[in-house]
């Protein structure tokens, strides 16, 4: 290995001497801001006690079997002597411990215990992290070419080690509240109708947690966890509080607040459910609304949906594509038919009917698949609608132009494609989750519909 070429000073490298300096200040950094804002609570283990012994009161622990008290006490033990060892060093004060059992909370972790853990980790994974990349850039030198960059990747060891644990934790947190926020107004739904069917609000939260565990399994989580707490605890507000603790979500905190209002007032709860339904219904459609007016394509379905079209499917309604894509979500890409060969469509209506109905209802591009004389005989019928004036020509320029304007964007210059890349995005597991989750909550409507 040839040795390094930089500068040296008194025979040392210089570019090595300032990476270490580097590294060093940065730990010592980190080690002022810690003993700076940091103060040690000599009252901390006292209270942790008391708050024990009030846990294991609330979940009836008094009475249980010896081995599950031991080993409770043998978990507490172990996170009193990280704590206690976190303290001594100064690296550890309350107010972090409740911000980290939150975001646990958030991200789905029950184990409040954890945030002591995690607090831990933010201490010592900048160390090992730091020093394995010490030994790797300096003493190993797997990369000898780098000089400045070995500063550059010291000081990012030091930051994952550092920031590592809490992305991590609060990137889980997102996803939850996310996956919550998608099927929050389907839930409220559901509860509408459990009230108006008599059941009281602890069963009515189980029997949405059962309904849409399936197609919303973080929701039903929630929900589930809320329904015993209602059941059990003294105060039902604090279980409609700790569902808000839990979700990091306005819309979630909204509901809080009306059922303790509904609660304390006695005020219908159907009725206000059923408006904060309506109000989260029209947030998700505006959402819709913004995705739709950022995809390039779709495909249309030959599957009818008669509260929006009673007479035809959607790769055949106007009201569908032109009502509903078109003028309520703002949709201004490509429409795309289902192939019009299917037994759906050819079973009930002849192929050039329905390639001119299609295009009236807004498909931009027909698929005929398979028989070239029916796509033969659909191109004259449709020519022929044009000329006499069946289908305006202001309705073929329009898919002309939004043809055009997405061929120069994605079909030029024209790059094969490779099927391996197919085979990574049709059929994964996200679109067949896509696919349950729908059927599932589908099922779950006709059920309470009937």
């Amino acid at each position: 290995m040839d040795p390094a070429t930089g500068p040296t000073l008194l025979g040392f490298d210089v570019y090595i001497v300032g990476s270490i300096m580097a590294g060093i200040a940065a730990l010592a950094v980190v080690f002022a801001i810690y003993t700076a804002l940091t103060i040690k609570d000599p009252m901390s283990k006292r209270v942790k006690a008391l708050e024990g012994r009030r846990e294991e009161l609330k979940m009836g622990l008094v009475t249980a079997g010896t081995k599950k008290r031991q080993s409770l006490v043998r978990k507490t033990d172990t996170t009193d002597r990280i704590k206690d060892t976190l303290g001594s060093m100064k690296v550890l004060q309350q107010s972090q411990v409740e911000v980290v059992q939150q975001k646990l909370a958030q991200a789905g972790f029950r184990n409040k215990e954890l945030a002591i853990v995690i607090i831990g980790l933010r201490a010592v994974l900048p160390i090992l992290l730091g020093g394995f990349a010490f030994v790797m850039l300096y003493l190993v030198e797997v990369y000898p070419d780098w000089q400045m960059k070995r500063v550059g990747a010291l000081a990012l060891a030091l930051f994952i080690g550092y920031k590592g644990p809490e992305l991590y934790i609060s990137n889980i947190a997102k996803k939850r509240s996310d996956a919550i926020r998608k099927g929050l107004p389907d839930a409220l739904d559901l509860l509408v109708i459990c009230a108006e069917a008599g059941l009281t609000v602890d069963a009515a939260f189980n029997r949405v947690a059962k309904e849409l565990g399936r197609a919303y399994p973080e929701l039903g989580d929630e929900f589930a966890l809320t329904a015993i707490e209602l059941s059990f605890l003294n105060e039902r507000k604090k279980a409609f509080n700790n569902l808000a603790y839990r979700v990091d979500l306005d819309a979630v905190k909204g509901v809080v607040t009306t059922m303790i209002q509904t609660e304390r007032y006695g005020t219908p709860l159907a009725s206000a459910l059923r408006v904060l339904s309506a109000e989260f219904r029209n947030e998700r459609m505006m959402r819709a609304e913004e995705k739709a007016a950022r995809l390039p394509a779709i495909m249309t379905a030959h599957v009818q949906y008669p509260q929006l079209d009673k007479h035809y499917p959607a790769s055949l309604s106007r009201l569908i594509q032109t009502g509903l894509l078109r003028e309520q979500l703002r949709f201004n890409g490509l429409i795309f038919s289902d192939d019009l060969e299917m037994s759906a469509i050819i079973d009930h209506t002849d192929i050039c009917e329905a390639a001119i109905i299609a295009i009236e209802a807004g498909t931009d591009h027909l698929l005929i698949c398979h028989d070239d004389k029916r796509q033969t005989a659909a191109m004259n019928a449709v020519y022929k609608a044009v000329t006499d004036g069946r289908i305006a020509m202001s309705r073929i320029d329009a898919s002309f132009n939004r043809i055009i304007h997405y061929k120069k964007q994605y079909a030029f210059p024209h790059v094969p494609t490779d099927p391996a890349t197919v085979k990574k995005l049709v059929g994964i597991a996200a679109h067949r989750h896509i696919v349950d989750r729908v059927y599932t909550t589908a099922s779950a409507s006709s059920l309470y519909s009937a």
